[in-house]
C-alpha cells in the first residue's frame, strides 16, 4: 500500500494496486499546482491522484479561503484544458479530515478516450492542500468508489 504525508500534517493511504509515479512516468504529467507533494497511478484501473500543498504567507492567507482558491484552480484547468474539449461540471463539497474541502469535477477527452476529474482545495492554517483525481469515464462507478475510499483514509498528524 502507498502512503503520503503532505506538510507533515495531512496523511493519505492509497488502496492495492496504486505505485508512487516517478522519472519518465511523472515527467509525462503536468501539475495543477505547484508545491512539494506526489502522484500515484493504478495502471490497472487507469487512475491518476495528484497531491500538493503550498503555504501562502501574510494577508492572503487570513483572507483567501478554500472556495475562493477553488474558484480560481475552476478558471485554470478550463483554460489549460481547453484543448482536450474541458466540460465542467458541478462544483463539490467534500470532507477531508473532517474538514471541508471544495472543488469541481469536469470531462475532457485524451487520446480519443473521454476522461473524468474532480479537483479539490482545503485550508489547514496558512497551508492550501490540492488533490486532483483522474479517471476513464467508462469505469466511473468503480472510479467514485476509489476516490471516496483515498478520502475516507486522510487523517491530521
Amino acid at each position: 500500500m502507498e502512503d503520503i504525508l503532505l506538510n507533515h500534517k495531512l496523511y493519505f493511504a492509497f488502496p492495492e494496486g496504486f505505485h508512487r509515479m516517478e522519472g519518465e512516468e511523472l515527467a509525462k504529467l503536468r501539475f495543477m499546482e505547484a508545491g512539494p507533494g506526489g502522484c500515484f497511478k493504478d495502471t490497472e484501473k487507469h487512475l491518476i491522484v495528484t497531491t500538493a500543498w503550498k503555504e501562502i504567507a501574510g494577508l492572503a492567507a487570513m483572507f483567501l479561503k478554500a472556495k475562493d482558491v477553488a474558484s480560481g484552480m475552476e478558471a485554470q484547468i478550463r483554460k489549460a484544458m481547453q484543448p482536450y474539449g474541458v466540460r465542467m461540471g458541478e462544483a463539490v463539497k467534500r470532507d477531508v479530515g473532517g474538514k471541508p474541502a471544495y472543488g469541481f469535477r469536469y470531462g475532457y477527452e485524451a487520446e480519443d478516450i473521454a476522461m473524468q476529474g474532480e479537483s479539490l482545495v482545503l485550508k489547514e492554517g496558512k497551508a492550501y492542500y490540492y488533490l486532483h483525481f483522474y479517471a476513464r469515464a467508462e469505469g466511473a462507478a468503480e472510479a467514485a468508489g476509489v476516490l471516496d475510499a483515498i478520502l475516507a483514509s486522510a487523517r491530521w498528524v
